[in-house]
């Protein structure tokens, strides 16, 4: 965010959920002028850090810039601006999503080979089982398009692309909705021991979940992608879905 003081005051720049900031040295930030967009590196203790904690636990500080002077300014790429950075900030964070979906289905898998109820392992239930199952079809759908959307920011040749773009957003719209899905069964089959503070459930479903807000959220990006289907047509619709 960009905060605007008295009329001939320089900016105050102002970011939002910005993660390991305590002990970093300096810090990395896109800048717009008149020429265009640049990556400025800055010295971290000349910002106002004012910490907090996310949903998992982790820091989540807001960060604040007066009249700081940046260490050094470099021209960005070339075709890269805000949405290319968040688009490629999306796919690093629905791989983590699905990393965490990976580790809550073989937690409750195990989990439910150990627990006994009614005489029986829970995991002998068919409600237990179903449950497991969609869990499992959550984890594969996330690990699907979060590698895919990966790989195809790995080889292609400019990010500037419908093709990019379709797979980035398309990630973490499904990533996001798998980490509220896959994190509400992990944590039925658990019961309430998958939130008390010895157990390590929490610590991957709540970090899926508030990573589901970040670079995006899928409700940003499904507006998004709409907009671009809706600009290109239907005729263009299914010649890009299929290309994939």
């Amino acid at each position: 965010d960009r905060e605007q003081s008295n009329p001939g005051d320089n900016p105050r720049r102002r970011a939002r959920g910005v993660t390991g900031v305590k002990g970093s040295k300096h810090y990395a930030a896109t800048a717009s002028d008149d020429g265009g967009l640049s990556i400025a590196l800055g010295d971290a203790s000349k910002g106002r850090n004012e910490s907090s904690t996310g949903l998992g636990g982790d820091h989540n500080d807001t960060v604040t810039l007066d009249k700081v002077q940046p260490v050094a300014t470099k021209p960005a790429p070339k075709g890269f601006d805000q949405t290319t950075l968040m688009l490629m900030g999306g796919v690093v964070r629905s791989l983590q999503i699905a990393g965490a979906l990976e580790a809550m289905l073989d937690i409750s898998v195990r989990y439910s080979n150990e627990r006994v109820a009614f005489e029986k392992k829970i995991s002998k239930f068919q409600a237990v089982q179903h449950n497991l199952a969609r869990l499992a079809g959550e984890s594969a759908a996330a690990l699907a398009a979060a590698t895919s959307a990966a790989d195809t920011i790995a080889n292609a040749k400019s990010l500037d692309n419908d093709a990019v773009f379709l797979e980035a957003a398309a990630a973490k719209i499904r990533c996001s909705e798998a980490a509220e899905k896959g994190s509400g069964i992990a944590h039925q089959v658990h019961g309430a021991i998958g939130f008390t503070n010895e157990h390590i459930l929490h610590r991957y479903s709540l970090r899926a979940l508030a990573w589901r807000d970040d670079f995006g959220s899928e409700s940003y990006w499904a507006v998004e992608l709409g907009k671009l289907v809706a600009e290109r047509g239907a005729d263009e619709l299914w010649p890009l879905v299929a290309s994939r």
